[in-house]
Order: structure tokens, then sequence, then C-alpha cells
């Protein structure tokens, strides 16, 4: 704000000036040129006087509105508003204009009245006195009703006459009708059985099978091919990467809701495959077998076991004789079969944890003791596997 004096203002028919100083009450704001006293000042004390004196104030503003010095002030007012905004004042009149004439149209009792505008089409200013709706936009869309109308009137002919000239053969129809109905009734027994696949009485387009799953009554045979296709499986590669994490926590909480279904089904398909599973188990011990040889020594590994406390590294309690030696990383994820992946353990503990993560199990289980050392345990198995790969290069 630019400073400037009392008089100078004065001179110049300011009402207001600024001299930078605060006044008495601390405020630095403009002054009246009239009287000299503080804006701010003269602001709050109008503040303070109307709540107060609401009602007064009320009553006094009241009756000010009600005056012809009020009524003059507004006139100037919106004298100046037309000098400066001339197009929005012409534009007010217009439409009380054509509200007078649509009035006075509906008076005398007309359809139509001449309007001072034209539509946004530009067609003459006669409109409708029900609406205000120019009565040419309004021919030109009925005719185009009129004519969509007749097209479809010659479409819904055409139609009859293609049906009188081409009657279904009623037979075949009924007779498809009644494969849909046996085949509702065969998807219908296998529900209540608790089947997921039905025997279709229609064939499938594509390998003639009559065998369909319940769910979707698609042909078992053609998903059978579907799935084993490359295009499946690269679909599956591609889904199962990006939702790895997703997959995983699906799996734990499905399991864990139905351990006794799954321990179950397990059991079973290993008494239905009894070779099949042998052979996974020989394979398992096989490669174990590999890495135990590549690892530490059996004498070292002994004076190891005689020379560490029997407690069990994950709850710590006493193990006496009763005791597992634990690969932390388990064989199976890439752990190596050294002194500094090996902790003694209990059988619970050893039993609960299998193959699974040692951070994702101490997560479970509340174990937090355990998860610095483990996390060394795992650079250190990082460290060596570079020093391997760099020994290689």
């Amino acid at each position: 704000m630019d400073l400037i004096s009392r008089k100078c203002a004065r001179e110049l028919g300011l009402s207001r000036y600024y001299t930078g100083k605060p006044c008495k009450h601390g405020h630095v704001s403009e002054r009246l040129v009239i009287n000299g006293s503080c804006c701010e000042c003269s602001r709050l004390k109008s503040k303070r006087d109307y709540h107060d004196n609401r009602e007064h104030a009320l009553q006094q503003q009241k009756k000010y509105r009600n005056s012809e010095k009020f009524e003059k002030v507004k006139r100037e007012r919106i004298r100046r508003d037309k000098l400066a905004n001339p197009d929005k004042y012409e534009r007010k009149e217009r439409i009380e204009e054509d509200r007078r004439r649509r009035k006075k149209a509906m008076e005398e009792g007309s359809t139509t009245y001449t309007s001072t505008r034209r539509c946004k089409h530009g067609h003459d200013p006669i409109r409708f006195t029900g609406d205000g709706k120019c009565v040419e936009c309004n021919k030109i869309s009925c005719s185009k009703y009129r004519k969509q109308m007749h097209n479809s009137h010659v479409n819904d002919y055409n139609k009859h006459l293609f049906r009188i000239n081409n009657p279904p053969n009623y037979h075949v129809t009924q007779y498809f009708q009644h494969l849909y109905h046996l085949n509702s009734i065969a998807e219908s027994e296998a529900i209540s059985r608790g089947e997921n696949k039905f025997t279709s009485f229609t064939q499938c387009p594509n390998c003639s099978g009559m065998v369909r799953y319940v769910t979707c009554r698609s042909c078992v045979e053609c998903s059978h091919q579907f799935s084993k296709s490359d295009r499946k499986k690269e679909y599956d590669k591609a889904y199962n990467e990006e939702n790895a994490e997703l997959l995983s926590i699906k799996r734990k909480a499905y399991y864990e809701a139905n351990r006794e279904k799954r321990l179950k089904v397990s059991k079973e398909w290993v008494k239905n495959n009894a070779d099949k599973s042998r052979a996974i188990k020989r394979n398992y011990k096989h490669r174990r077998r590999l890495k135990e040889k590549s690892g530490v020594p059996t004498n070292e590994l002994f004076e190891w076991e005689q020379e560490q406390d029997k407690v069990c590294f994950y709850c710590r309690i006493e193990c006496d004789d009763a005791y597992h030696v634990d690969h932390v990383v388990p064989l199976s994820k890439g752990g190596p079969h050294e002194l500094f992946n090996l902790r003694i353990s209990c059988p619970t503990c050893n039993v609960r944890k299998s193959a699974k993560d040692p951070l994702g199990f101490c997560a479970e289980r509340g174990l937090d003791h355990c998860v610095n050392e483990l996390i060394d345990i795992i650079e250190t198995i990082g460290d060596k596997e570079e020093n391997d790969n760099q020994h290689l290069l």
C-alpha cells in the first residue's frame, strides 16, 4: 500500500489515506480523510454496536430500505450498472417482453405468439404459448419422427411377410425343446448327487463329447484340451508371476481353513498313488543327500552337536536328548548344509516349521527374539552365493 498524507488525499479527492503509522489502539491501516479516524477501529466499533443493539440496528435497516433515499440510491446504482453492462439489461428487457407477449396470447386464446428473438437454429420467432418452443423446430422434429415410424412399420410388415412365407418346422422346434428339457433334468440330478459333471443329450460341436460341467455347461474334453494348450500355460505363468504374493496368502488362508480336509485328501492320494508317492520321496531324499554330501562333514557335525546346548533355537525350551538338527533356511529353499545354517530345535518346532520360510514362521509364532540372527544367516548365505558365482566366472 502506497504512503499518502491526508492533505494530498484531500487534494486528489480520495476518501482515505495511509501513513503507515499505528493508531492509538495499535492498528496499522487506512484512515478516513473526513475525520482522520482509523478504518479498522471504525469497523470494529460498528460491528460491536451492531451486536450490542441488534434489534435497533435491524429496525433502522428496515426503515432505511423503505425510505426514498434508498430508492434513489438503488435507481442510481441500476443506472450506472446499465451504462457499464448494456447487453445484460437488454437481454433482461427482451425476456420480460417475451413473457408479456406470451401471457397476452394465452389470455386471447391463441396457440402461438411472436417472440423478440429467433431460436438457436435461426428460424422465424414464432413460438407456442404452451411451452415457448419454436414452431418451425417442432415441424422438423415431427417429420423426422413420422419417417422413423414409417420405416419401423415397413420393417415389421416385412418380418410378418417372412414369417408367413417361411413357417417354422414345428417338429424340429419341439425336438430341440425336448433335448433342452432332458439336459436340465440330467443337470439337476447331478447337482442333487453332489457331482460336478453330467452326461448331456447333445454332442459338443467341436469334439462330439457328451460330458459337461454342471457349473458352466462347458464340454469337459474341450476344457481339458484348452488347459493343456501353450496359450493357457503362458497365461497361467504370467498371472502367477504378477500375483505371487496374493496367491500365496490365499493358499495359506485356504489351508488353515480346510486343514483336516486337505490332510485327508493328501492321504487318500498317497494311498491311491503309492508308486508315484514313493518316487517323489526317493527323488527328494536323493537330492537332499547330494546337498548334504557337498556340505559339512559328518565328524564336524557330530562335534558341533556335542558342543551345542540342547535348547530349542525357536521356543527356548530344553530338549535334552530329544532334539532335531534343523536347517534354518530349508534345503528345498536353497539353504546349504553348513554349520552356520544349522540350529538345535525341539521336534515340535522343527515339524511345524518344515520347509517354511524362517522369517515367516517366526512371524506366525511371534518369535521376535530369533529375527536378527535369522537375518544374519540369510545375509551370509547371500554373500556365499555371490562369491561362488564370481569363482565360476
